[in-house]
């Protein structure tokens, strides 16, 4: 009995002091979990200067999902491949494809040859009221043509003119990321023999040229082909040519995907800070594992552009060195052809040299721009160094020809904020702005 009574003894001291124990376990986890709170609503506050607690159910919806994350990568969640192969265009996306990210606030779907506009083309004029103002280029003259959609700098501007003031001004988007010349003659010739009129053709160019002219050269294809980035895969796609390891990093590109619409869902039902930071931190760590990931696959594509036995033929090239003066020749040849063109049919062509933070300049880098907007290792980056000097020793031939050429390279000098959103070549909305300033006073002073 004694030793029955020290036994329930001893029994109870460990039950009081579990209970202790587990009631200071429970005490600092409560503690952690008020400090975890309360560290994660200070971020929601610093990053959107609002209560987490407080916030509105649709504005939180566009902070927190997909607006937040996919703006700043232009990440496209629905479909993995995106580009269908055209006989004529060499690429374009796919009709009704949804265009977002790079902080615009709007969601533009494909038209029916897969560019950002809400009109299909041909855009028949209705009546001689109307201007049609075209925009030709890569993905930085695309981006233009919807920050005038949104912010509408030069409709306005051209509108100060006496013979543009009662008109109806119509801006339309012929530019797809990855083209280079001479994708935009092509264009505008393809679209003209269709009816479609210009008064106005901007055409946004330069940078695609001399980065993707390099590209091409590295896979060994011609250098006046379109983007072997853009096209090669699609070709391997269609001849059922992909090798293992692209196949296994392409698994892994999709798993990450679907891992970040997951977590882009989650991130709009959360009812703590902490959840909301959870989140926002996983989905920035899946974007960049989705875009290290892309280059593992463009690295690891092995497959050869053409063979004898391919339905789809692509002129190729021995040397894996770019020629930068045959480049910008073709390219300086397709502008005036461009421009002949345009001003065949009574309208008015006007072509700018975009600028890139790979080429040095008088403009300094904000630490942010130099953490994310540049890459040491980048492909582009030789093209850029190497091919622009080419391109402005061509720009006297376009002058001499009378082509309305401006260099636009140093437009973003002067601005000490960041401009630059990401590590290719595209700008903020700060950055298209000070753009679409400059082009829309380009344009008006020469009007005039």
């Amino acid at each position: 009995m004694p030793q029955f009574k020290a036994m329930s003894e001893k029994s109870l001291n460990w039950l009081k002091k579990s209970q202790s124990t587990l009631q200071i376990i429970f005490i600092n986890l409560v503690i952690l979990g008020f400090l975890i709170e309360g560290i994660s609503t200070v971020f929601y506050w610093l990053k959107f200067n609002q209560i987490y607690y407080t916030r509105h159910r649709e504005e939180a919806s566009q902070n927190q999902g997909n607006i937040e994350i996919l703006n700043q990568t232009g990440i496209r969640l629905e479909e993995s491949i995106n580009e269908r192969l055209h006989p004529f265009l060499g690429y374009i996306y796919k009709p009704g494809v949804i265009f977002r990210g790079f902080e615009f606030q709007t969601e533009i779907a494909g038209n029916n040859y897969g560019f950002a506009s809400p009109h299909n083309y041909p855009l028949i004029k209705q009546n001689e009221n109307q201007v049609i103002v075209g925009v030709f280029g890569g993905s930085v003259a695309s981006h233009y043509a919807t920050q005038e959609l949104e912010e509408n700098v030069l409709i306005p501007a051209l509108k100060q003119l006496p013979d543009y003031r009662q008109k109806e001004i119509i801006v339309l988007n012929f530019a797809q990321g990855g083209y280079k010349q001479p994708q935009q003659l092509l264009a505008l010739s393809y679209f003209m023999s269709l009816g479609q009129k210009f008064d106005i053709v901007i055409n946004i160019d330069g940078f695609n040229e001399v980065a993707l002219a390099h590209v091409n050269a590295q896979e060994n294809v011609e250098i006046a082909m379109p983007s072997a980035q853009h096209v090669l895969p699609l070709v391997s796609l269609a001849t059922n040519r992909f090798s293992r390891k692209e196949l296994a990093s392409a698994l892994k590109i999709q798993t990450y995907k679907d891992q970040l619409r997951q977590g882009l869902d989650a991130i709009e039902t959360c009812r703590l800070a902490s959840c909301y930071t959870y989140y926002f931190t996983r989905n920035q760590i899946l974007v960049r594992q989705y875009q290290k990931e892309l280059q593992v696959f463009d690295a690891n594509r092995t497959t050869p552009t053409t063979d004898s036995n391919s339905l789809i033929y692509i002129n190729t090239r021995n040397s894996q060195s770019a020629d930068f003066q045959q480049m910008a020749q073709l390219w300086a040849t397709a502008s005036i052809q461009m421009k002949q063109l345009v001003e065949g049919q009574g309208g008015r062509y006007f072509q700018f040299l975009q600028p890139n933070q790979y080429l040095t300049t008088q403009r300094r880098l904000t630490p942010e721009e130099q953490n994310t907007a540049i890459r040491p290792d980048h492909p582009y980056a030789p093209g850029v160094k190497q091919g622009y000097p080419q391109l402005l020793q061509q720009s006297d031939r376009l002058k001499q020809n009378g082509v309305n050429f401006f260099n636009a390279l140093t437009v973003l000098d002067a601005e000490p904020s960041t401009v630059y959103i990401d590590d290719c070549c595209h700008y903020n909305r700060l950055g298209r702005r000070i753009f679409a300033n400059y082009i829309a006073q380009s344009i008006v002073q020469t009007l005039k």
